[in-house]
């Protein structure tokens, strides 16, 4: 949980897509 969340703040200051950030998340805690 708290590797996701450090891993898309690092993501969204690079610049990535705000929904790919969510979509990565959520994959991560369906894969949980």
């Amino acid at each position: 949980m708290v590797e996701t969340s450090r891993v898309a703040e690092i993501d969204f200051r690079s610049g990535v897509p705000l929904p790919l950030i969510t979509a990565f998340a959520v994959y991560r805690r369906e894969i949980s």
